[in-house]
Formats: structure tokens, C-alpha cells, sequence
């Protein structure tokens, strides 16, 4: 765990432009949001919140967002 706050800090330093690191284990070069986490995560540049929305978030509803903001978008659900 230690190495990936390692890879954060180098990522966030380059603005999140460099998210690549080496895996020792296999000898690659992978992205950070390539790995296998047990959670849903993100790099972005904005985030647009729905706070107790009325509806799900459907693919249909996601396209929508995507045609308006002009960008790929990943719903990441929070419990909080």
C-alpha cells in the first residue's frame, strides 16, 4: 500500500498527466486506473454530483451527459 501512495504523489505531481507505473510483480508498465481495485475509481479533471437523484443513472442517462458535457464520464456510486 505504501508504493501506491508512492505512484499517487509522483502521479498528482504531474497534474495526473503520467498515471503509469511499473509492476514489479510482472515486470509492466500499467495506469493507475488500470489496476484491479476493489472499489469503483477515477481520475478526472471535474466531477459532477448527484446528491439523492430522483432516478437511477442509466446508460441512456450517462450518454445524455456525455453528449452535453463533450466527454467520456464514469458514474462512481458513494454510500455515505
Amino acid at each position: 500500500m505504501a508504493k501506491w501512495g508512492e505512484y499517487m504523489s509522483l502521479s498528482y505531481d504531474s497534474k495526473f498527466t503520467n498515471r503509469s507505473i511499473h509492476l514489479d510483480c510482472c515486470n509492466k508498465e500499467v495506469a493507475l486506473e488500470d489496476l484491479n481495485y476493489h472499489f469503483d475509481v477515477g481520475f478526472s479533471k471535474f466531477v459532477i454530483e448527484l446528491i439523492n437523484p430522483s432516478c437511477p443513472v442509466t446508460d441512456n442517462v450517462l450518454a445524455q451527459l456525455e453528449q452535453i458535457v463533450g466527454s467520456e464520464l464514469k458514474c462512481i456510486y458513494v454510500n455515505v
